[in-house]
């Protein structure tokens, strides 16, 4: 399932080094590829849980399944986010802010659900450290602002 997403990254490549129309079809193999390997991740993920010789998505609720979707959500944000800053891509950089959101989201509206007492409690406090750290990461190496400019007076000579 993962050659799907690497021949849309590599389409995606080619693409963008064409000039004119060639940059919408960049963008939508570009679009194509993230979207097919966040498939692959989950896919992958249901398929350490099959007992069985074939391959079976099973909605069951299961615990350590859903942290490890959970956590394989969030580091497929951190990939794409060292992949953002390697390449100065903003558009990578906005797909993981949005993946990243969408594990966040997954952890408080499904996971925490099946915790109770004070593994509930601990798990909240953990999630608020994590986003705390990630606020900080995003703050420093995605949503950098330049440093302003001092103003001079306008009869002042430079």
């Amino acid at each position: 399932m993962v050659l799907p997403a690497l021949l849309a990254a590599a389409a995606s490549a080619a693409f963008a080094r064409a000039a004119g129309t060639a940059r919408a079809a960049a963008a939508v193999s570009g679009i194509v590829a993230l979207l097919a390997g966040f498939v692959a991740l989950n896919l992958e993920v249901q398929d350490l849980f099959n007992e069985g010789p074939g391959f079976e998505i099973s909605t069951a609720r299961l615990p350590l399944r859903d942290f490890l979707t959970s956590c394989a959500w969030a580091l497929y944000a951190f990939a794409l986010l060292l992949a953002g800053l390697r390449r100065h891509g903003s558009a990578l950089r906005k797909a993981s802010l949005a993946f990243l959101l969408a594990a966040v989201a997954k952890v408080f509206l499904h996971d925490l659900g099946t915790l109770t007492g004070l593994y509930r409690v601990g798990s909240l406090v953990g999630l608020a450290l994590a986003l705390f750290a990630v606020s900080l990461c995003y703050q420093r190496f995605v949503f950098r602002r330049a440093a302003p400019r001092e103003a001079q007076p306008a009869g002042a000579e430079a």
